[in-house]
């Protein structure tokens, strides 16, 4: 019980801050343009989840689903793109056999942003966010990694438009 009020109180935060799938437009297509290579930091992967998904092999395939869209993974964020990091995050309760898997996760980019021309010290801030939540019964739990996959897509989907060649 203890674990779904936790839940419950962490998805009611983050309610607030993510932006709908398609939420697309001129900012976000500004935010985007010009990433050429990215970080990957899986922040959050929720103790819940791990006999289901290994997070390293995770990170594994959200890296190599980068590269293959043309995004250079690069492993300091030093070395990316305008300081840019792909953020995931999983939280999740303990499924059972009565109780389905529910699950939250959360996908964003940060990247080093100017606030003003008389400041030139770079600020991270999240420019790009989604999030997906939902219950997996236990017998569809092989099935959740293609969750944390389609999140992932959502941005991919958005980088590539923003970064098309004209």
């Amino acid at each position: 019980m203890r674990q779904l009020l936790v839940l419950l109180v962490v998805l009611l935060l983050q309610l607030g801050t993510v932006t709908r799938a398609d939420a697309t437009g001129p900012f976000t297509y500004r935010a985007l343009k010009g990433i050429e290579q990215v970080t990957v930091s899986l922040e959050h992967i929720a103790p819940e989840i791990k006999p289901i998904i290994d997070a390293t092999e995770l990170q594994t395939a959200i890296e190599l689903r980068l590269r293959q869209s043309g995004l250079k993974v690069v492993s300091s964020v030093d070395d990316a793109t305008f300081g840019s990091v792909v953020f995931v995050n999983v939280y999740a309760t303990t499924p059972s056999q009565k109780v389905p898997l529910s699950y939250f996760i959360d996908v964003c980019l940060s990247r080093n942003v100017i606030l003003s021309v008389t400041d030139s010290k770079p600020y991270g801030s999240k420019v790009w966010q989604t999030g997906a939540m939902g219950q997996l019964d236990s017998s569809k739990l092989q099935g959740f990694p293609g969750k944390v996959f389609a999140s992932v897509d959502e941005f991919l989907k958005d980088w590539k438009a923003a970064n098309e060649q004209h």
